[in-house]
C-alpha cells in the first residue's frame, strides 16, 4: 500500500511514481536517461493525476524533490506552484529549500490558495511562522486565511495572525466568502461570541458590512443568538436603534402603513405547514437592511426564510411590492404588494420556487 498524503492509498503505482515515494535515486536516474519527462502527470486514478514534483512534496520525500529540483522541475507553474504544496504537505526545510532554487513564495494553487491556506488545510500551524519568514508576509497576505481560520475556530492560527499584523478587517471577496464578509462577521455568522470579542479587542470594525448589507449584530439576531446581538448591539451607536432614526432612514423607501406596523409588532413569526419553506420571520423594523439585490436598492425585512437560507424577501420602494433576492444565484423578482401577500403568504412563496414570480 502506497499512501500519498490527501491524495489517495493506492495497491499500486507506476513503478516512476513507486521510486520518486521511496527516493530511490538510481532508479530515477535510470527514468531520466530513458526520457521519461519529469514535467509529464502521472496518472493515480480516474479522478487524480499529479505531475512529479507535486507527489514529491506530498509525501515529503526529500531526495526526489532534490533531485527533481537538481534537473530542472519548474517551481512556480501556474497551475500547481511549488511552495504552497510545499507549504501544505512538506517540512520548513524543503519549504526553504525551494525558495532558495526560486520557488516563489506568492505563489497560488489554483484550488486552495496561497502558502498560508494550504498550510492551514494540511494543519500544518508550524509552517505559519515558515512563511512569514520566507517573504510572504501576513500583513499584506494574510487575509483570506485569517478569515478561513476564523471561520474553523481555529483559535491557534488565529493568534498567529494578530500578532503579525494581518488586516483584521479584511473583506475581499473568495470563492468561499463571495459576500466579502470580515471576520468578524464570519464569526457572529458561526455564533462564536469568543471569537468575536477578541476580534473586538484587536480592533475589528463592527460596522462594517457585507455586500448583502449584513454586518456582525444583523447576522447574530438572523442566527437567533441574543447573547451575541446584545454584545454587538453594545458596541454599535445608540442611534443606530432608535425607532425614530430609523423611521427617517426608511422615508425613501416608502413603506406601506400595514408594513411599519407589522414590522414593529411581536408578531413577525408566520408558520406555513403547507408550503416548503416551513415558516417565515421577519426582522423588527429597526433591524431591517438596506441593501442592492443586483443594481435595485431594497430592504430587507425576512429574518430567516425557514428551509431557503439563499432567499432573502425584500421591500421594492420602487414597485412598491415585496420581492424576493436570491442570494446564490443573484436573482430577483417581485412578488405582491404587502397586504396581498399576507392573505395567502405560502401560496406566494410557493410561487418563488416555481419560477411564477416577475423578474
Amino acid at each position: 500500500m502506497v499512501v500519498i498524503a490527501d491524495l489517495g492509498n493506492y495497491e499500486t503505482v507506476p513503478p516512476f511514481v513507486a521510486a520518486l515515494v521511496a527516493g530511490d535515486i538510481a532508479a530515477l536516474d535510470t527514468f531520466l536517461a530513458g526520457g521519461h519527462d519529469i514535467e509529464a502527470t502521472i496518472e493515480l486514478s480516474q479522478y487524480v493525476q499529479e505531475r512529479p514534483l507535486v507527489l514529491a512534496l506530498a509525501t515529503n520525500a526529500t531526495a526526489s524533490v532534490h533531485w527533481l529540483v537538481e534537473r530542472g522541475a519548474n517551481l512556480n507553474r501556474s497551475d500547481e506552484p511549488a511552495f504552497p504544496v510545499a507549504a501544505r504537505y512538506s517540512d520548513p526545510d524543503l519549504m526553504r529549500f525551494l525558495v532558495q532554487h526560486g520557488a516563489n513564495v506568492h505563489a497560488r494553487r489554483k484550488v486552495g490558495g496561497d502558502a498560508y491556506q494550504q498550510a492551514l488545510y494540511g494543519e500544518k500551524i508550524g509552517h505559519l511562522p515558515i512563511i512569514e519568514a520566507l517573504g510572504h508576509s501576513v500583513e499584506e497576505h494574510g487575509g483570506e486565511a485569517f478569515r478561513s481560520a476564523v471561520f474553523d475556530r481555529n483559535r491557534q492560527a488565529v493568534e498567529f495572525f494578530l500578532a503579525h499584523g494581518v488586516d483584521i478587517n479584511f473583506r475581499k471577496p473568495d470563492q468561499v466568502f463571495s459576500d466579502g464578509a470580515t471576520p468578524v462577521l464570519v464569526a457572529a455568522r458561526n455564533r462564536d461570541v469568543k471569537m468575536c470579542r477578541l476580534l473586538v479587542e484587536h480592533g475589528a470594525d463592527v460596522m462594517m458590512t457585507n455586500r448583502h448589507g449584513e454586518r456582525p449584530y444583523t447576522v447574530a439576531v438572523e442566527q437567533g443568538d441574543e447573547e451575541l446581538a446584545a454584545y454587538l448591539r453594545s458596541l454599535e451607536p445608540p442611534e443606530l436603534h432608535s425607532l425614530a432614526n430609523k423611521l427617517n432612514e426608511l422615508k425613501p423607501y416608502k413603506l406601506p402603513l400595514e408594513l411599519l406596523d407589522f414590522l414593529q409588532g411581536e408578531q413577525r413569526h408566520i408558520e406555513l405547514p403547507d408550503c416548503d419553506f416551513g415558516f417565515m420571520e421577519f426582522f423588527a423594523l429597526t433591524d431591517t437592511i438596506p441593501m442592492k439585490a443586483g443594481r435595485r436598492r431594497v430592504l430587507r425585512v425576512s429574518r430567516v426564510s425557514g428551509d431557503y437560507s439563499e432567499i432573502l424577501l425584500v421591500w421594492n420602494p420602487k414597485t412598491q411590492r415585496l420581492g424576493y433576492w436570491d442570494i446564490e444565484h443573484e436573482e430577483y423578482g417581485d412578488i405582491a404588494p404587502f397586504r396581498d401577500f399576507m392573505d395567502d403568504p405560502a401560496m406566494y412563496l410557493s410561487s418563488i420556487l416555481h419560477g411564477d414570480c416577475e423578474k
